[in-house]
């Protein structure tokens, strides 16, 4: 599984640069396994072997915050977190339910878990997508301010392989300084034949 999740990484790093050149620079570079399990320590989470692999090869941007920031926001118009900057974010995970029950309900409705999912993609506290550490294969959430927490790709993989099929199929490109999709229908349709069953695209 985690061999598949670097292939899967590395093809998104290789064709995200060649859609956008100037992203080669803009890149952090990999963290070697041993990094992100000393680092993830340190916020006393333990990663799954899936989320080291992933983080091995995209560990975020440089600055997200720079401008231009519109040619960050590759996913849902948000953009790759880097590991510190989710590992963060994980602390501050439950303070949602503390301000707003009806705004940030518990995600784990139906398995109550003490472990919240780890922000992988995000660009503010609301609005991101978050890996489940409770291990290897799992959902791949979103979480929308209006919507709460929802199972948008079955698996990490699904969420690659579907990134790597719109760039593959020219459904996802960069154009007039930012990334957009050619094809909401194709878009879909791809989305849905790599994770049936999630009604989120």
């Amino acid at each position: 599984m985690s061999d598949r999740i670097v292939a899967l990484a590395t093809e998104l790093r290789t064709r995200l640069i060649s859609a956008h050149p100037p992203l080669e620079k803009r890149l952090r570079p990999g963290l070697a396994p041993e990094q992100s399990r000393e680092l993830a320590a340190s916020y006393d989470v333990t990663l799954t072997d899936e989320a080291v692999a992933y983080f091995s090869v995209l560990n975020g941007f440089d600055n997200p915050h720079a401008q231009p920031q519109s040619e960050l926001h590759i996913v849902g118009m948000r953009w790759l977190d880097s590991l510190e900057e989710a590992l963060k974010h994980y602390q501050r995970f439950w303070e949602f339910d503390e301000t707003d029950a009806d705004m940030y309900p518990e995600f784990w409705e139906t398995d109550p878990t003490p472990t919240p999912p780890l922000r992988f993609i995000g660009e503010d506290s609301v609005y991101f997508y978050a890996l489940d550490l409770r291990g290897e294969g799992r959902p791949v959430w979103s979480m929308d301010r209006e919507l709460g927490m929802s199972v948008s790709f079955l698996s990490l993989e699904a969420m690659l392989a579907t990134l790597n099929a719109w760039l593959a199929a020219g459904v996802l490109i960069f154009r007039d300084g930012e990334w957009s999709e050619t094809s909401r229908e194709q878009a879909r349709k791809i989305a849905t034949d790599l994770s049936p069953g999630v009604d989120h695209w």
